[in-house]
């Protein structure tokens, strides 16, 4: 997925209702659709069945259908914790945390925490989440705050995780990516050098994220053209005294194509020569050079409900509504927007599944995709059996193989056991007990 482009989070904001039906167009591939349930499979509540016969791969499952679900513990069947809001990495699109009201479930202090992804374990029979958690772990997690939610990727927040669950491998691929909005874009492309002519300078680009940018619309004499180049953050660039090129002034710059908030086409920069002084802003996988408030680095995180509020801008113009975003339960990977267009509050419309990694957001939640009109109406689309479409291995590779994209990696291992009356060790410690006793 591309990183999110993080706009005004107020509030927790209800998912969209869930995908159902629609009315196919002509050009829609009929030879990935699945076949229709059985009486017996309609009737039956259980999935299980009708995904053998099918030969599904994945088990797809709606954002609602995730927020909607309780926590259950075998050790108390007497109450059920709430999911408030799911918390997704908009690095790699995995859901990150659940926030999750405990309502005094194990015997736990009824309150809202910010529960880690991995201590949950989705059941696709029920469509409800069991917990991995003890009532110590849950007792050492610190009260959410609904106004600092941000600090979800502090230090101090770290800490206390590693203080309830110990260091799990799970924090560390988290707490050690690095990146911001931009440095997707190095992962698809090559970065290219370029000479121009500076033509105007812009110090106050907004960016969705913490700060504002620094851009420069750029001359370029190989091209014949004029190219919008993304510096850095006005604050790192202040505190370093890199001193802005000037109108008229020649630089060399190494960029990699991308988009603004907006969706409109840039250059994002890694390095540029003024002056024969060379300045590095990115590494070469894209990561930059700079931190921002906080030193917390670029904020990265996106509530799920956030998800489905805004529209497929093609063209620059709203081509459709993004009905529904689509996730793989157990991994939390996001999987699938849902376009919809056309119809009469969805009655009539047609549904496009489209790969999260073929999108960019920006502004207002708005989906951006690098594609003409009359080749996304081309597009798979779903067929009056809705999302179930997408946990059919032929339609859902269908689907990567159109956009041009590669299939998300649903498999993420996670640690097997997070509760310490499960007799819970770290990660670290288990593999150290492995190399002393090979035998066990």
């Amino acid at each position: 997925m591309r990183p999110i482009l993080l706009t005004t989070m107020i509030g927790t904001l209800a998912c969209a209702p869930a995908v159902t039906a629609q009315s196919p167009e002509r050009d829609q591939p009929n030879r990935n659709q699945p076949r229709e349930r059985t009486q017996d499979e309609r009737q039956n509540p259980n999935r299980d069945q009708y995904a053998r016969n099918q030969g599904l791969k994945e088990n797809f499952t709606t954002c609602d259908t995730l927020l909607d679900a309780s926590i259950k513990s075998e050790r108390d069947t007497e109450h059920e914790a709430e999911v408030d809001e799911l918390i997704v990495d908009t690095r790699n699109g995995r859901i990150l945390y659940a926030i999750v009201d405990t309502n005094e479930i194990l015997g736990s202090e009824d309150k809202i925490v910010a529960l880690p992804y991995g201590a949950l374990s989705w059941d696709p029979a029920t469509r409800t989440y069991r917990i991995n958690a003890s009532t110590a772990q849950l007792a050492a997690l610190p009260k959410f705050d609904e106004d600092n939610w941000k600090n979800l990727q502090s230090d101090s927040w770290w800490s206390s995780l590693r203080g309830a669950f110990g260091d799990r491998s799970e924090f560390r691929d988290a707490q050690d990516q690095d990146g911001d909005e931009y440095t997707v874009f190095f992962h698809d492309g090559r970065a290219e050098t370029m000479k121009g002519q500076v033509v105007s300078v812009d110090r106050q680009m907004p960016s969705s994220r913490d700060s504002k940018y620094c851009a420069v619309v750029l001359s370029s004499p190989e091209d014949n053209q004029r190219h919008v180049v993304l510096l850095a953050p006005v604050d790192y660039l202040d505190q370093n005294s890199v001193a802005l090129p000037k109108e008229g002034t020649e630089v060399n710059v190494t960029t990699i194509k991308g988009y603004n908030a907006k969706g409109e086409p840039i250059r994002v920069a890694q390095r540029i020569t003024i002056d024969g002084k060379t300045v590095e802003l990115r590494d070469d996988e894209g990561v930059p050079r700079w931190k921002s408030v906080n030193d917390r680095g670029p904020f990265y995180l996106e509530r799920v409900s956030n998800l489905t509020d805004g529209s497929l801008m093609i063209e620059g113009e709203e081509f459709g509504d993004v009905s529904q975003a689509i996730f793989e339960p157990q991994s939390g990977q996001l999987a699938f927007y849902i376009i919809s267009v056309g119809g009469v509050l969805g009655i009539d419309d047609t549904l496009y599944p489209v790969p999260g990694s073929a999108v960019t957001i920006g502004q207002e939640d708005h989906l951006y995709i690098d594609m003409s009109k009359s080749k996304f109406r081309l597009a798979p689309k779903l067929s009056g059996k809705g999302t179930d479409d997408l946990n059919v291995a032929a339609f859902a590779s269908s689907v990567y193989d159109y956009y041009g994209v590669k299939r998300p990696d649903f498999n993420l291992k996670r640690s097997e056991k997070w509760s310490q009356e499960e007799g819970n060790r770290d990660d670290r410690n288990m593999d150290e007990d492995r190399n002393e006793h090979p035998d066990r």
